[in-house]
């Protein structure tokens, strides 16, 4: 599958970005270009990025919407959601700020919902303590040594 345009709303907070691909043309070539700090980079990163072991990303970086156009007229949309976290409610004096998600749709050329995913500080965290966990599975196995 290729990508048709991806569009960025408030990229940093700042930039508003409208880029189309020709993918029908294999003659085109798209060049970015900008002044540094404009998000060149970051622009690749969110099109490499956009895979299930590196959706972290998104929970980290400043937007308020993205859009990535795809060749059979599908589209996917990842924009930030906060919900107001009442689970730490009367628990001491102080409030625990709003709880981000990030929310990934998927529609097709009808817009119509065809599946999504929400990624969290719950679903970090747990796959935070899976990649330690693999880490330390595989570092005692690797330093393995047996005597004769």
């Amino acid at each position: 599958m290729q990508y048709t345009h991806i569009y960025i709303n408030k990229l940093f907070g700042l930039y508003d970005y409208k880029l189309d691909f020709n993918y029908e043309n294999d003659d085109k070539l798209t060049i970015l270009t900008g002044p540094n700090g404009y998000g060149k980079t970051t622009i690749l990163t969110i099109i490499n990025k956009l895979n299930p072991r590196e959706l972290f990303y998104f929970y980290l970086l400043k937007f308020k919407s993205i859009e990535i156009g795809l060749n059979d007229e599908s589209v996917i949309k990842i924009y930030p959601k906060y919900t107001d976290d009442k689970s730490n409610e009367g628990i001491g004096d102080t409030k625990i700020e709003d709880v981000k998600e990030v929310r990934f749709e998927w529609y097709d050329k009808n817009d119509n919902l065809m599946s999504f995913f929400m990624y969290n500080n719950q679903i970090i965290s747990k796959a935070h303590r899976k990649s330690i966990y693999e880490w330390y599975l595989n570092d005692k196995v690797n330093n393995l040594s047996f005597s004769s």
